[in-house]
């Protein structure tokens, strides 16, 4: 298969865009999941090609959201466990 043959693939254009968006979206990606405190900062950061690495160090490196509410198995460790199944 020579070089041409590859560059009129549409399949070979399609995959290649393809990751190169997938990488280029990858900090959005990576902070959405780690679901950091400032994602609009990691946003802004990915908007500009320039910033990439640094939007993908933020991502990475900025401290993730507590919960608004803590969660259903949440017990207070103050009160004794026979008091709370007197409940």
């Amino acid at each position: 298969m020579s070089m041409n043959t590859l560059a009129q693939n549409p399949i070979f254009w399609f995959l290649l865009i393809g990751g190169l968006a997938f990488v280029y979206a990858l900090p959005l990606i990576i902070a959405l999941i780690r679901n950091v405190e400032d994602l609009g900062l990691v946003v802004i950061f990915n908007l500009c090609p320039v910033a990439w690495l640094g939007a993908l160090i933020l991502a990475c490196a900025m401290p993730r959201k507590e919960p608004a509410y803590p969660p259903l198995y949440y017990r207070p460790l103050d009160y004794p466990a026979d008091a709370i199944r007197r409940w």
